[in-house]
């Protein structure tokens, strides 16, 4: 049963959404990355991490429903790392959850809304290689020989997948095809620097492609860690990318076509500062979603530094003991997120981006992108 609100004053542990980064291993060395962002000098082999069988009993207690309960629950599922123990761990959380859930829709018990986030088609895939040969479920449930709904099969396990960078070739087409038929798929897509008049057609048909092969498209605004120092010349940094952000999400909405835009969703954080700026209520983080990191700490939000979270968990219940120490603050305003302040101080660069930066997109340039 999904819950309405979130009941804080009950005995167990409420959340709408519950998302989990597991492990600081991830294969690539992305720029920003908000996970190696919290272990910025450190050698990730050496961060402590919640060891494998804690992470899936934590999801387990929010599945179970008896100690705690989320309505959605997101796990960030990484590229594999060449560490045989560190792959062992990752592809045997996968696995398990798949199996779990799997399991549940055989009993016909329901579970929260389960979705998984992957960078790429081949990051999704090297998980399925790896699990199809190992675990009994999967070779239960497929013919032997590679298909496309064989390699969609986990991925029809979920109520959504996300990735987070995706090329329209034809393999992503045609396995992106097939997990649609019974999950939607979502891109999560960093929206990119410096959009000009130049380069503005470029933008276009790059998220009317992925479109046509997708059911929504998130898209996500830079930030910088909640509760992190910041001194001036960052602080204009984030606001002139704030602007950014805002003109390219105009000239998006502007542009795109019908159906392509219909999918969109805009960064929630956004949304919540211009909620914030009109009603004086700000995001749901640390109130009803919550952020497991790889060592067992828990900000509410995703986003939050390594400075608001120094309780580690080494257990479930650890974890769970964290998740109600975070509710007792508010990185909205207790960090405090910045984002509001670089909303507000963004105005003025968006003016002049939209006075220097736009260019006459008429309906022939359109008949060409489409």
């Amino acid at each position: 049963m999904r819950l309405p609100i979130i009941n804080t004053l009950s005995s167990r542990v409420e959340v709408h959404t519950l998302f989990m980064q597991p492990t600081p291993w991830c294969a690539r060395n992305c720029k920003g990355c908000y996970v190696k962002e919290r272990n910025p000098n450190g050698d990730a082999d050496l961060q402590p991490v919640t060891p494998f069988a804690d992470q899936l009993t934590l999801l387990k207690l929010f599945c179970k429903g008896e100690l705690a309960w989320a309505n959605e629950i997101t796990v960030a599922m990484d590229d594999l790392p060449t560490n045989r123990r560190q792959q062992n761990h990752m592809v045997g959380l996968f696995s398990s959850i798949m199996e779990m859930i799997h399991q549940s829709k055989f009993d016909n018990v329901e579970l929260p809304s389960m979705h998984m986030t992957f960078h790429t088609i081949n990051t999704y895939l090297s998980y399925v290689d790896r699990t199809k040969k190992n675990s009994d479920w999967f070779r239960e449930s497929i013919k032997q020989e590679d298909t496309w709904e064989t390699l969609a099969l986990p991925g029809h396990l979920l109520n959504m997948i996300n990735f987070s960078q995706l090329a329209p070739n034809e393999i992503t087409k045609k396995l992106l095809k097939e997990i649609r038929k019974e999950t939607p798929v979502n891109y999560n897509y960093l929206i990119p620097r410096n959009v000009n008049k130049n380069n503005i057609k470029r933008h276009v048909r790059h998220l009317t492609e992925l479109g046509e092969m997708v059911d929504h498209i998130y898209l996500v605004i830079y930030k910088d860690p909640v509760g992190k120092a910041r001194d001036l010349e960052t602080a204009a940094k984030s606001q002139r990318n704030m602007a950014n952000d805002r003109f390219y999400i105009e000239q998006m909405q502007k542009h795109l076509p019908s159906h392509i835009k219909n999918k969109i969703n805009i960064d929630g954080c956004l949304k919540d500062v211009e909620k914030f700026n009109i009603t004086g209520y700000g995001c749901s983080s640390g109130i009803s979603r919550f952020q497991v990191w790889p060592d067992g700490s828990v900000t509410g939000c995703a986003y939050g530094d390594k400075s608001i979270s120094k309780r580690i968990g080494m257990s479930a219940e650890a974890i769970l003991q964290n998740i109600k120490v975070a509710r007792q603050g508010y990185d909205f305003e207790d960090a405090p997120c910045h984002l509001v302040e670089d909303y507000a101080k963004s105005e003025e660069r968006l003016d002049a981006l939209k006075t220097h930066r736009v260019g006459q997109i008429t309906k022939e340039i359109l008949k060409e992108i489409l």
